[in-house]
């Protein structure tokens, strides 16, 4: 690889996302449009509905450019069914978990 095609390569990285959603028919093409909208690349996916029918957890790794994933997560905040977005590509572990106390959050464990 020549200097320049190694830098190109440099800027780009890879994100891992859980999203908070709706669960509701439409909300997985509306968060994969954002990102394919950008020419961003879902390098993973999963999503799971864990005993709850109301809310789904979305897990996914986008393959975007340096300082652009606060630009992916900004984006994502605006579709209306998703309730939280967390960054969790430096934890080491990190699966979804919902919980409904008095307000729907992720637990990342």
């Amino acid at each position: 690889m020549t200097g320049s095609a190694a830098a190109r390569e440099a800027e780009w990285t890879c994100r891992t996302l859980v999203l908070l959603v709706e669960n509701r028919f439409g909300v997985l093409f509306q968060v994969t449009g954002v990102l394919s909208a950008r020419g961003y690349n879902i390098e993973s996916l999963h999503v799971d509905a864990p005993g709850h029918e109301s809310v789904a957890c979305i897990k996914l790794t986008v393959r975007c450019r340096r300082g652009m994933a606060e630009q992916v997560v900004k984006q994502l905040h605006k579709i209306a069914d998703v309730v939280s977005i967390d960054d969790v590509t430096n934890e080491k572990e990190n699966q979804c978990q919902v919980s409904t106390t008095n307000e729907m959050q992720i637990e990342v464990f």
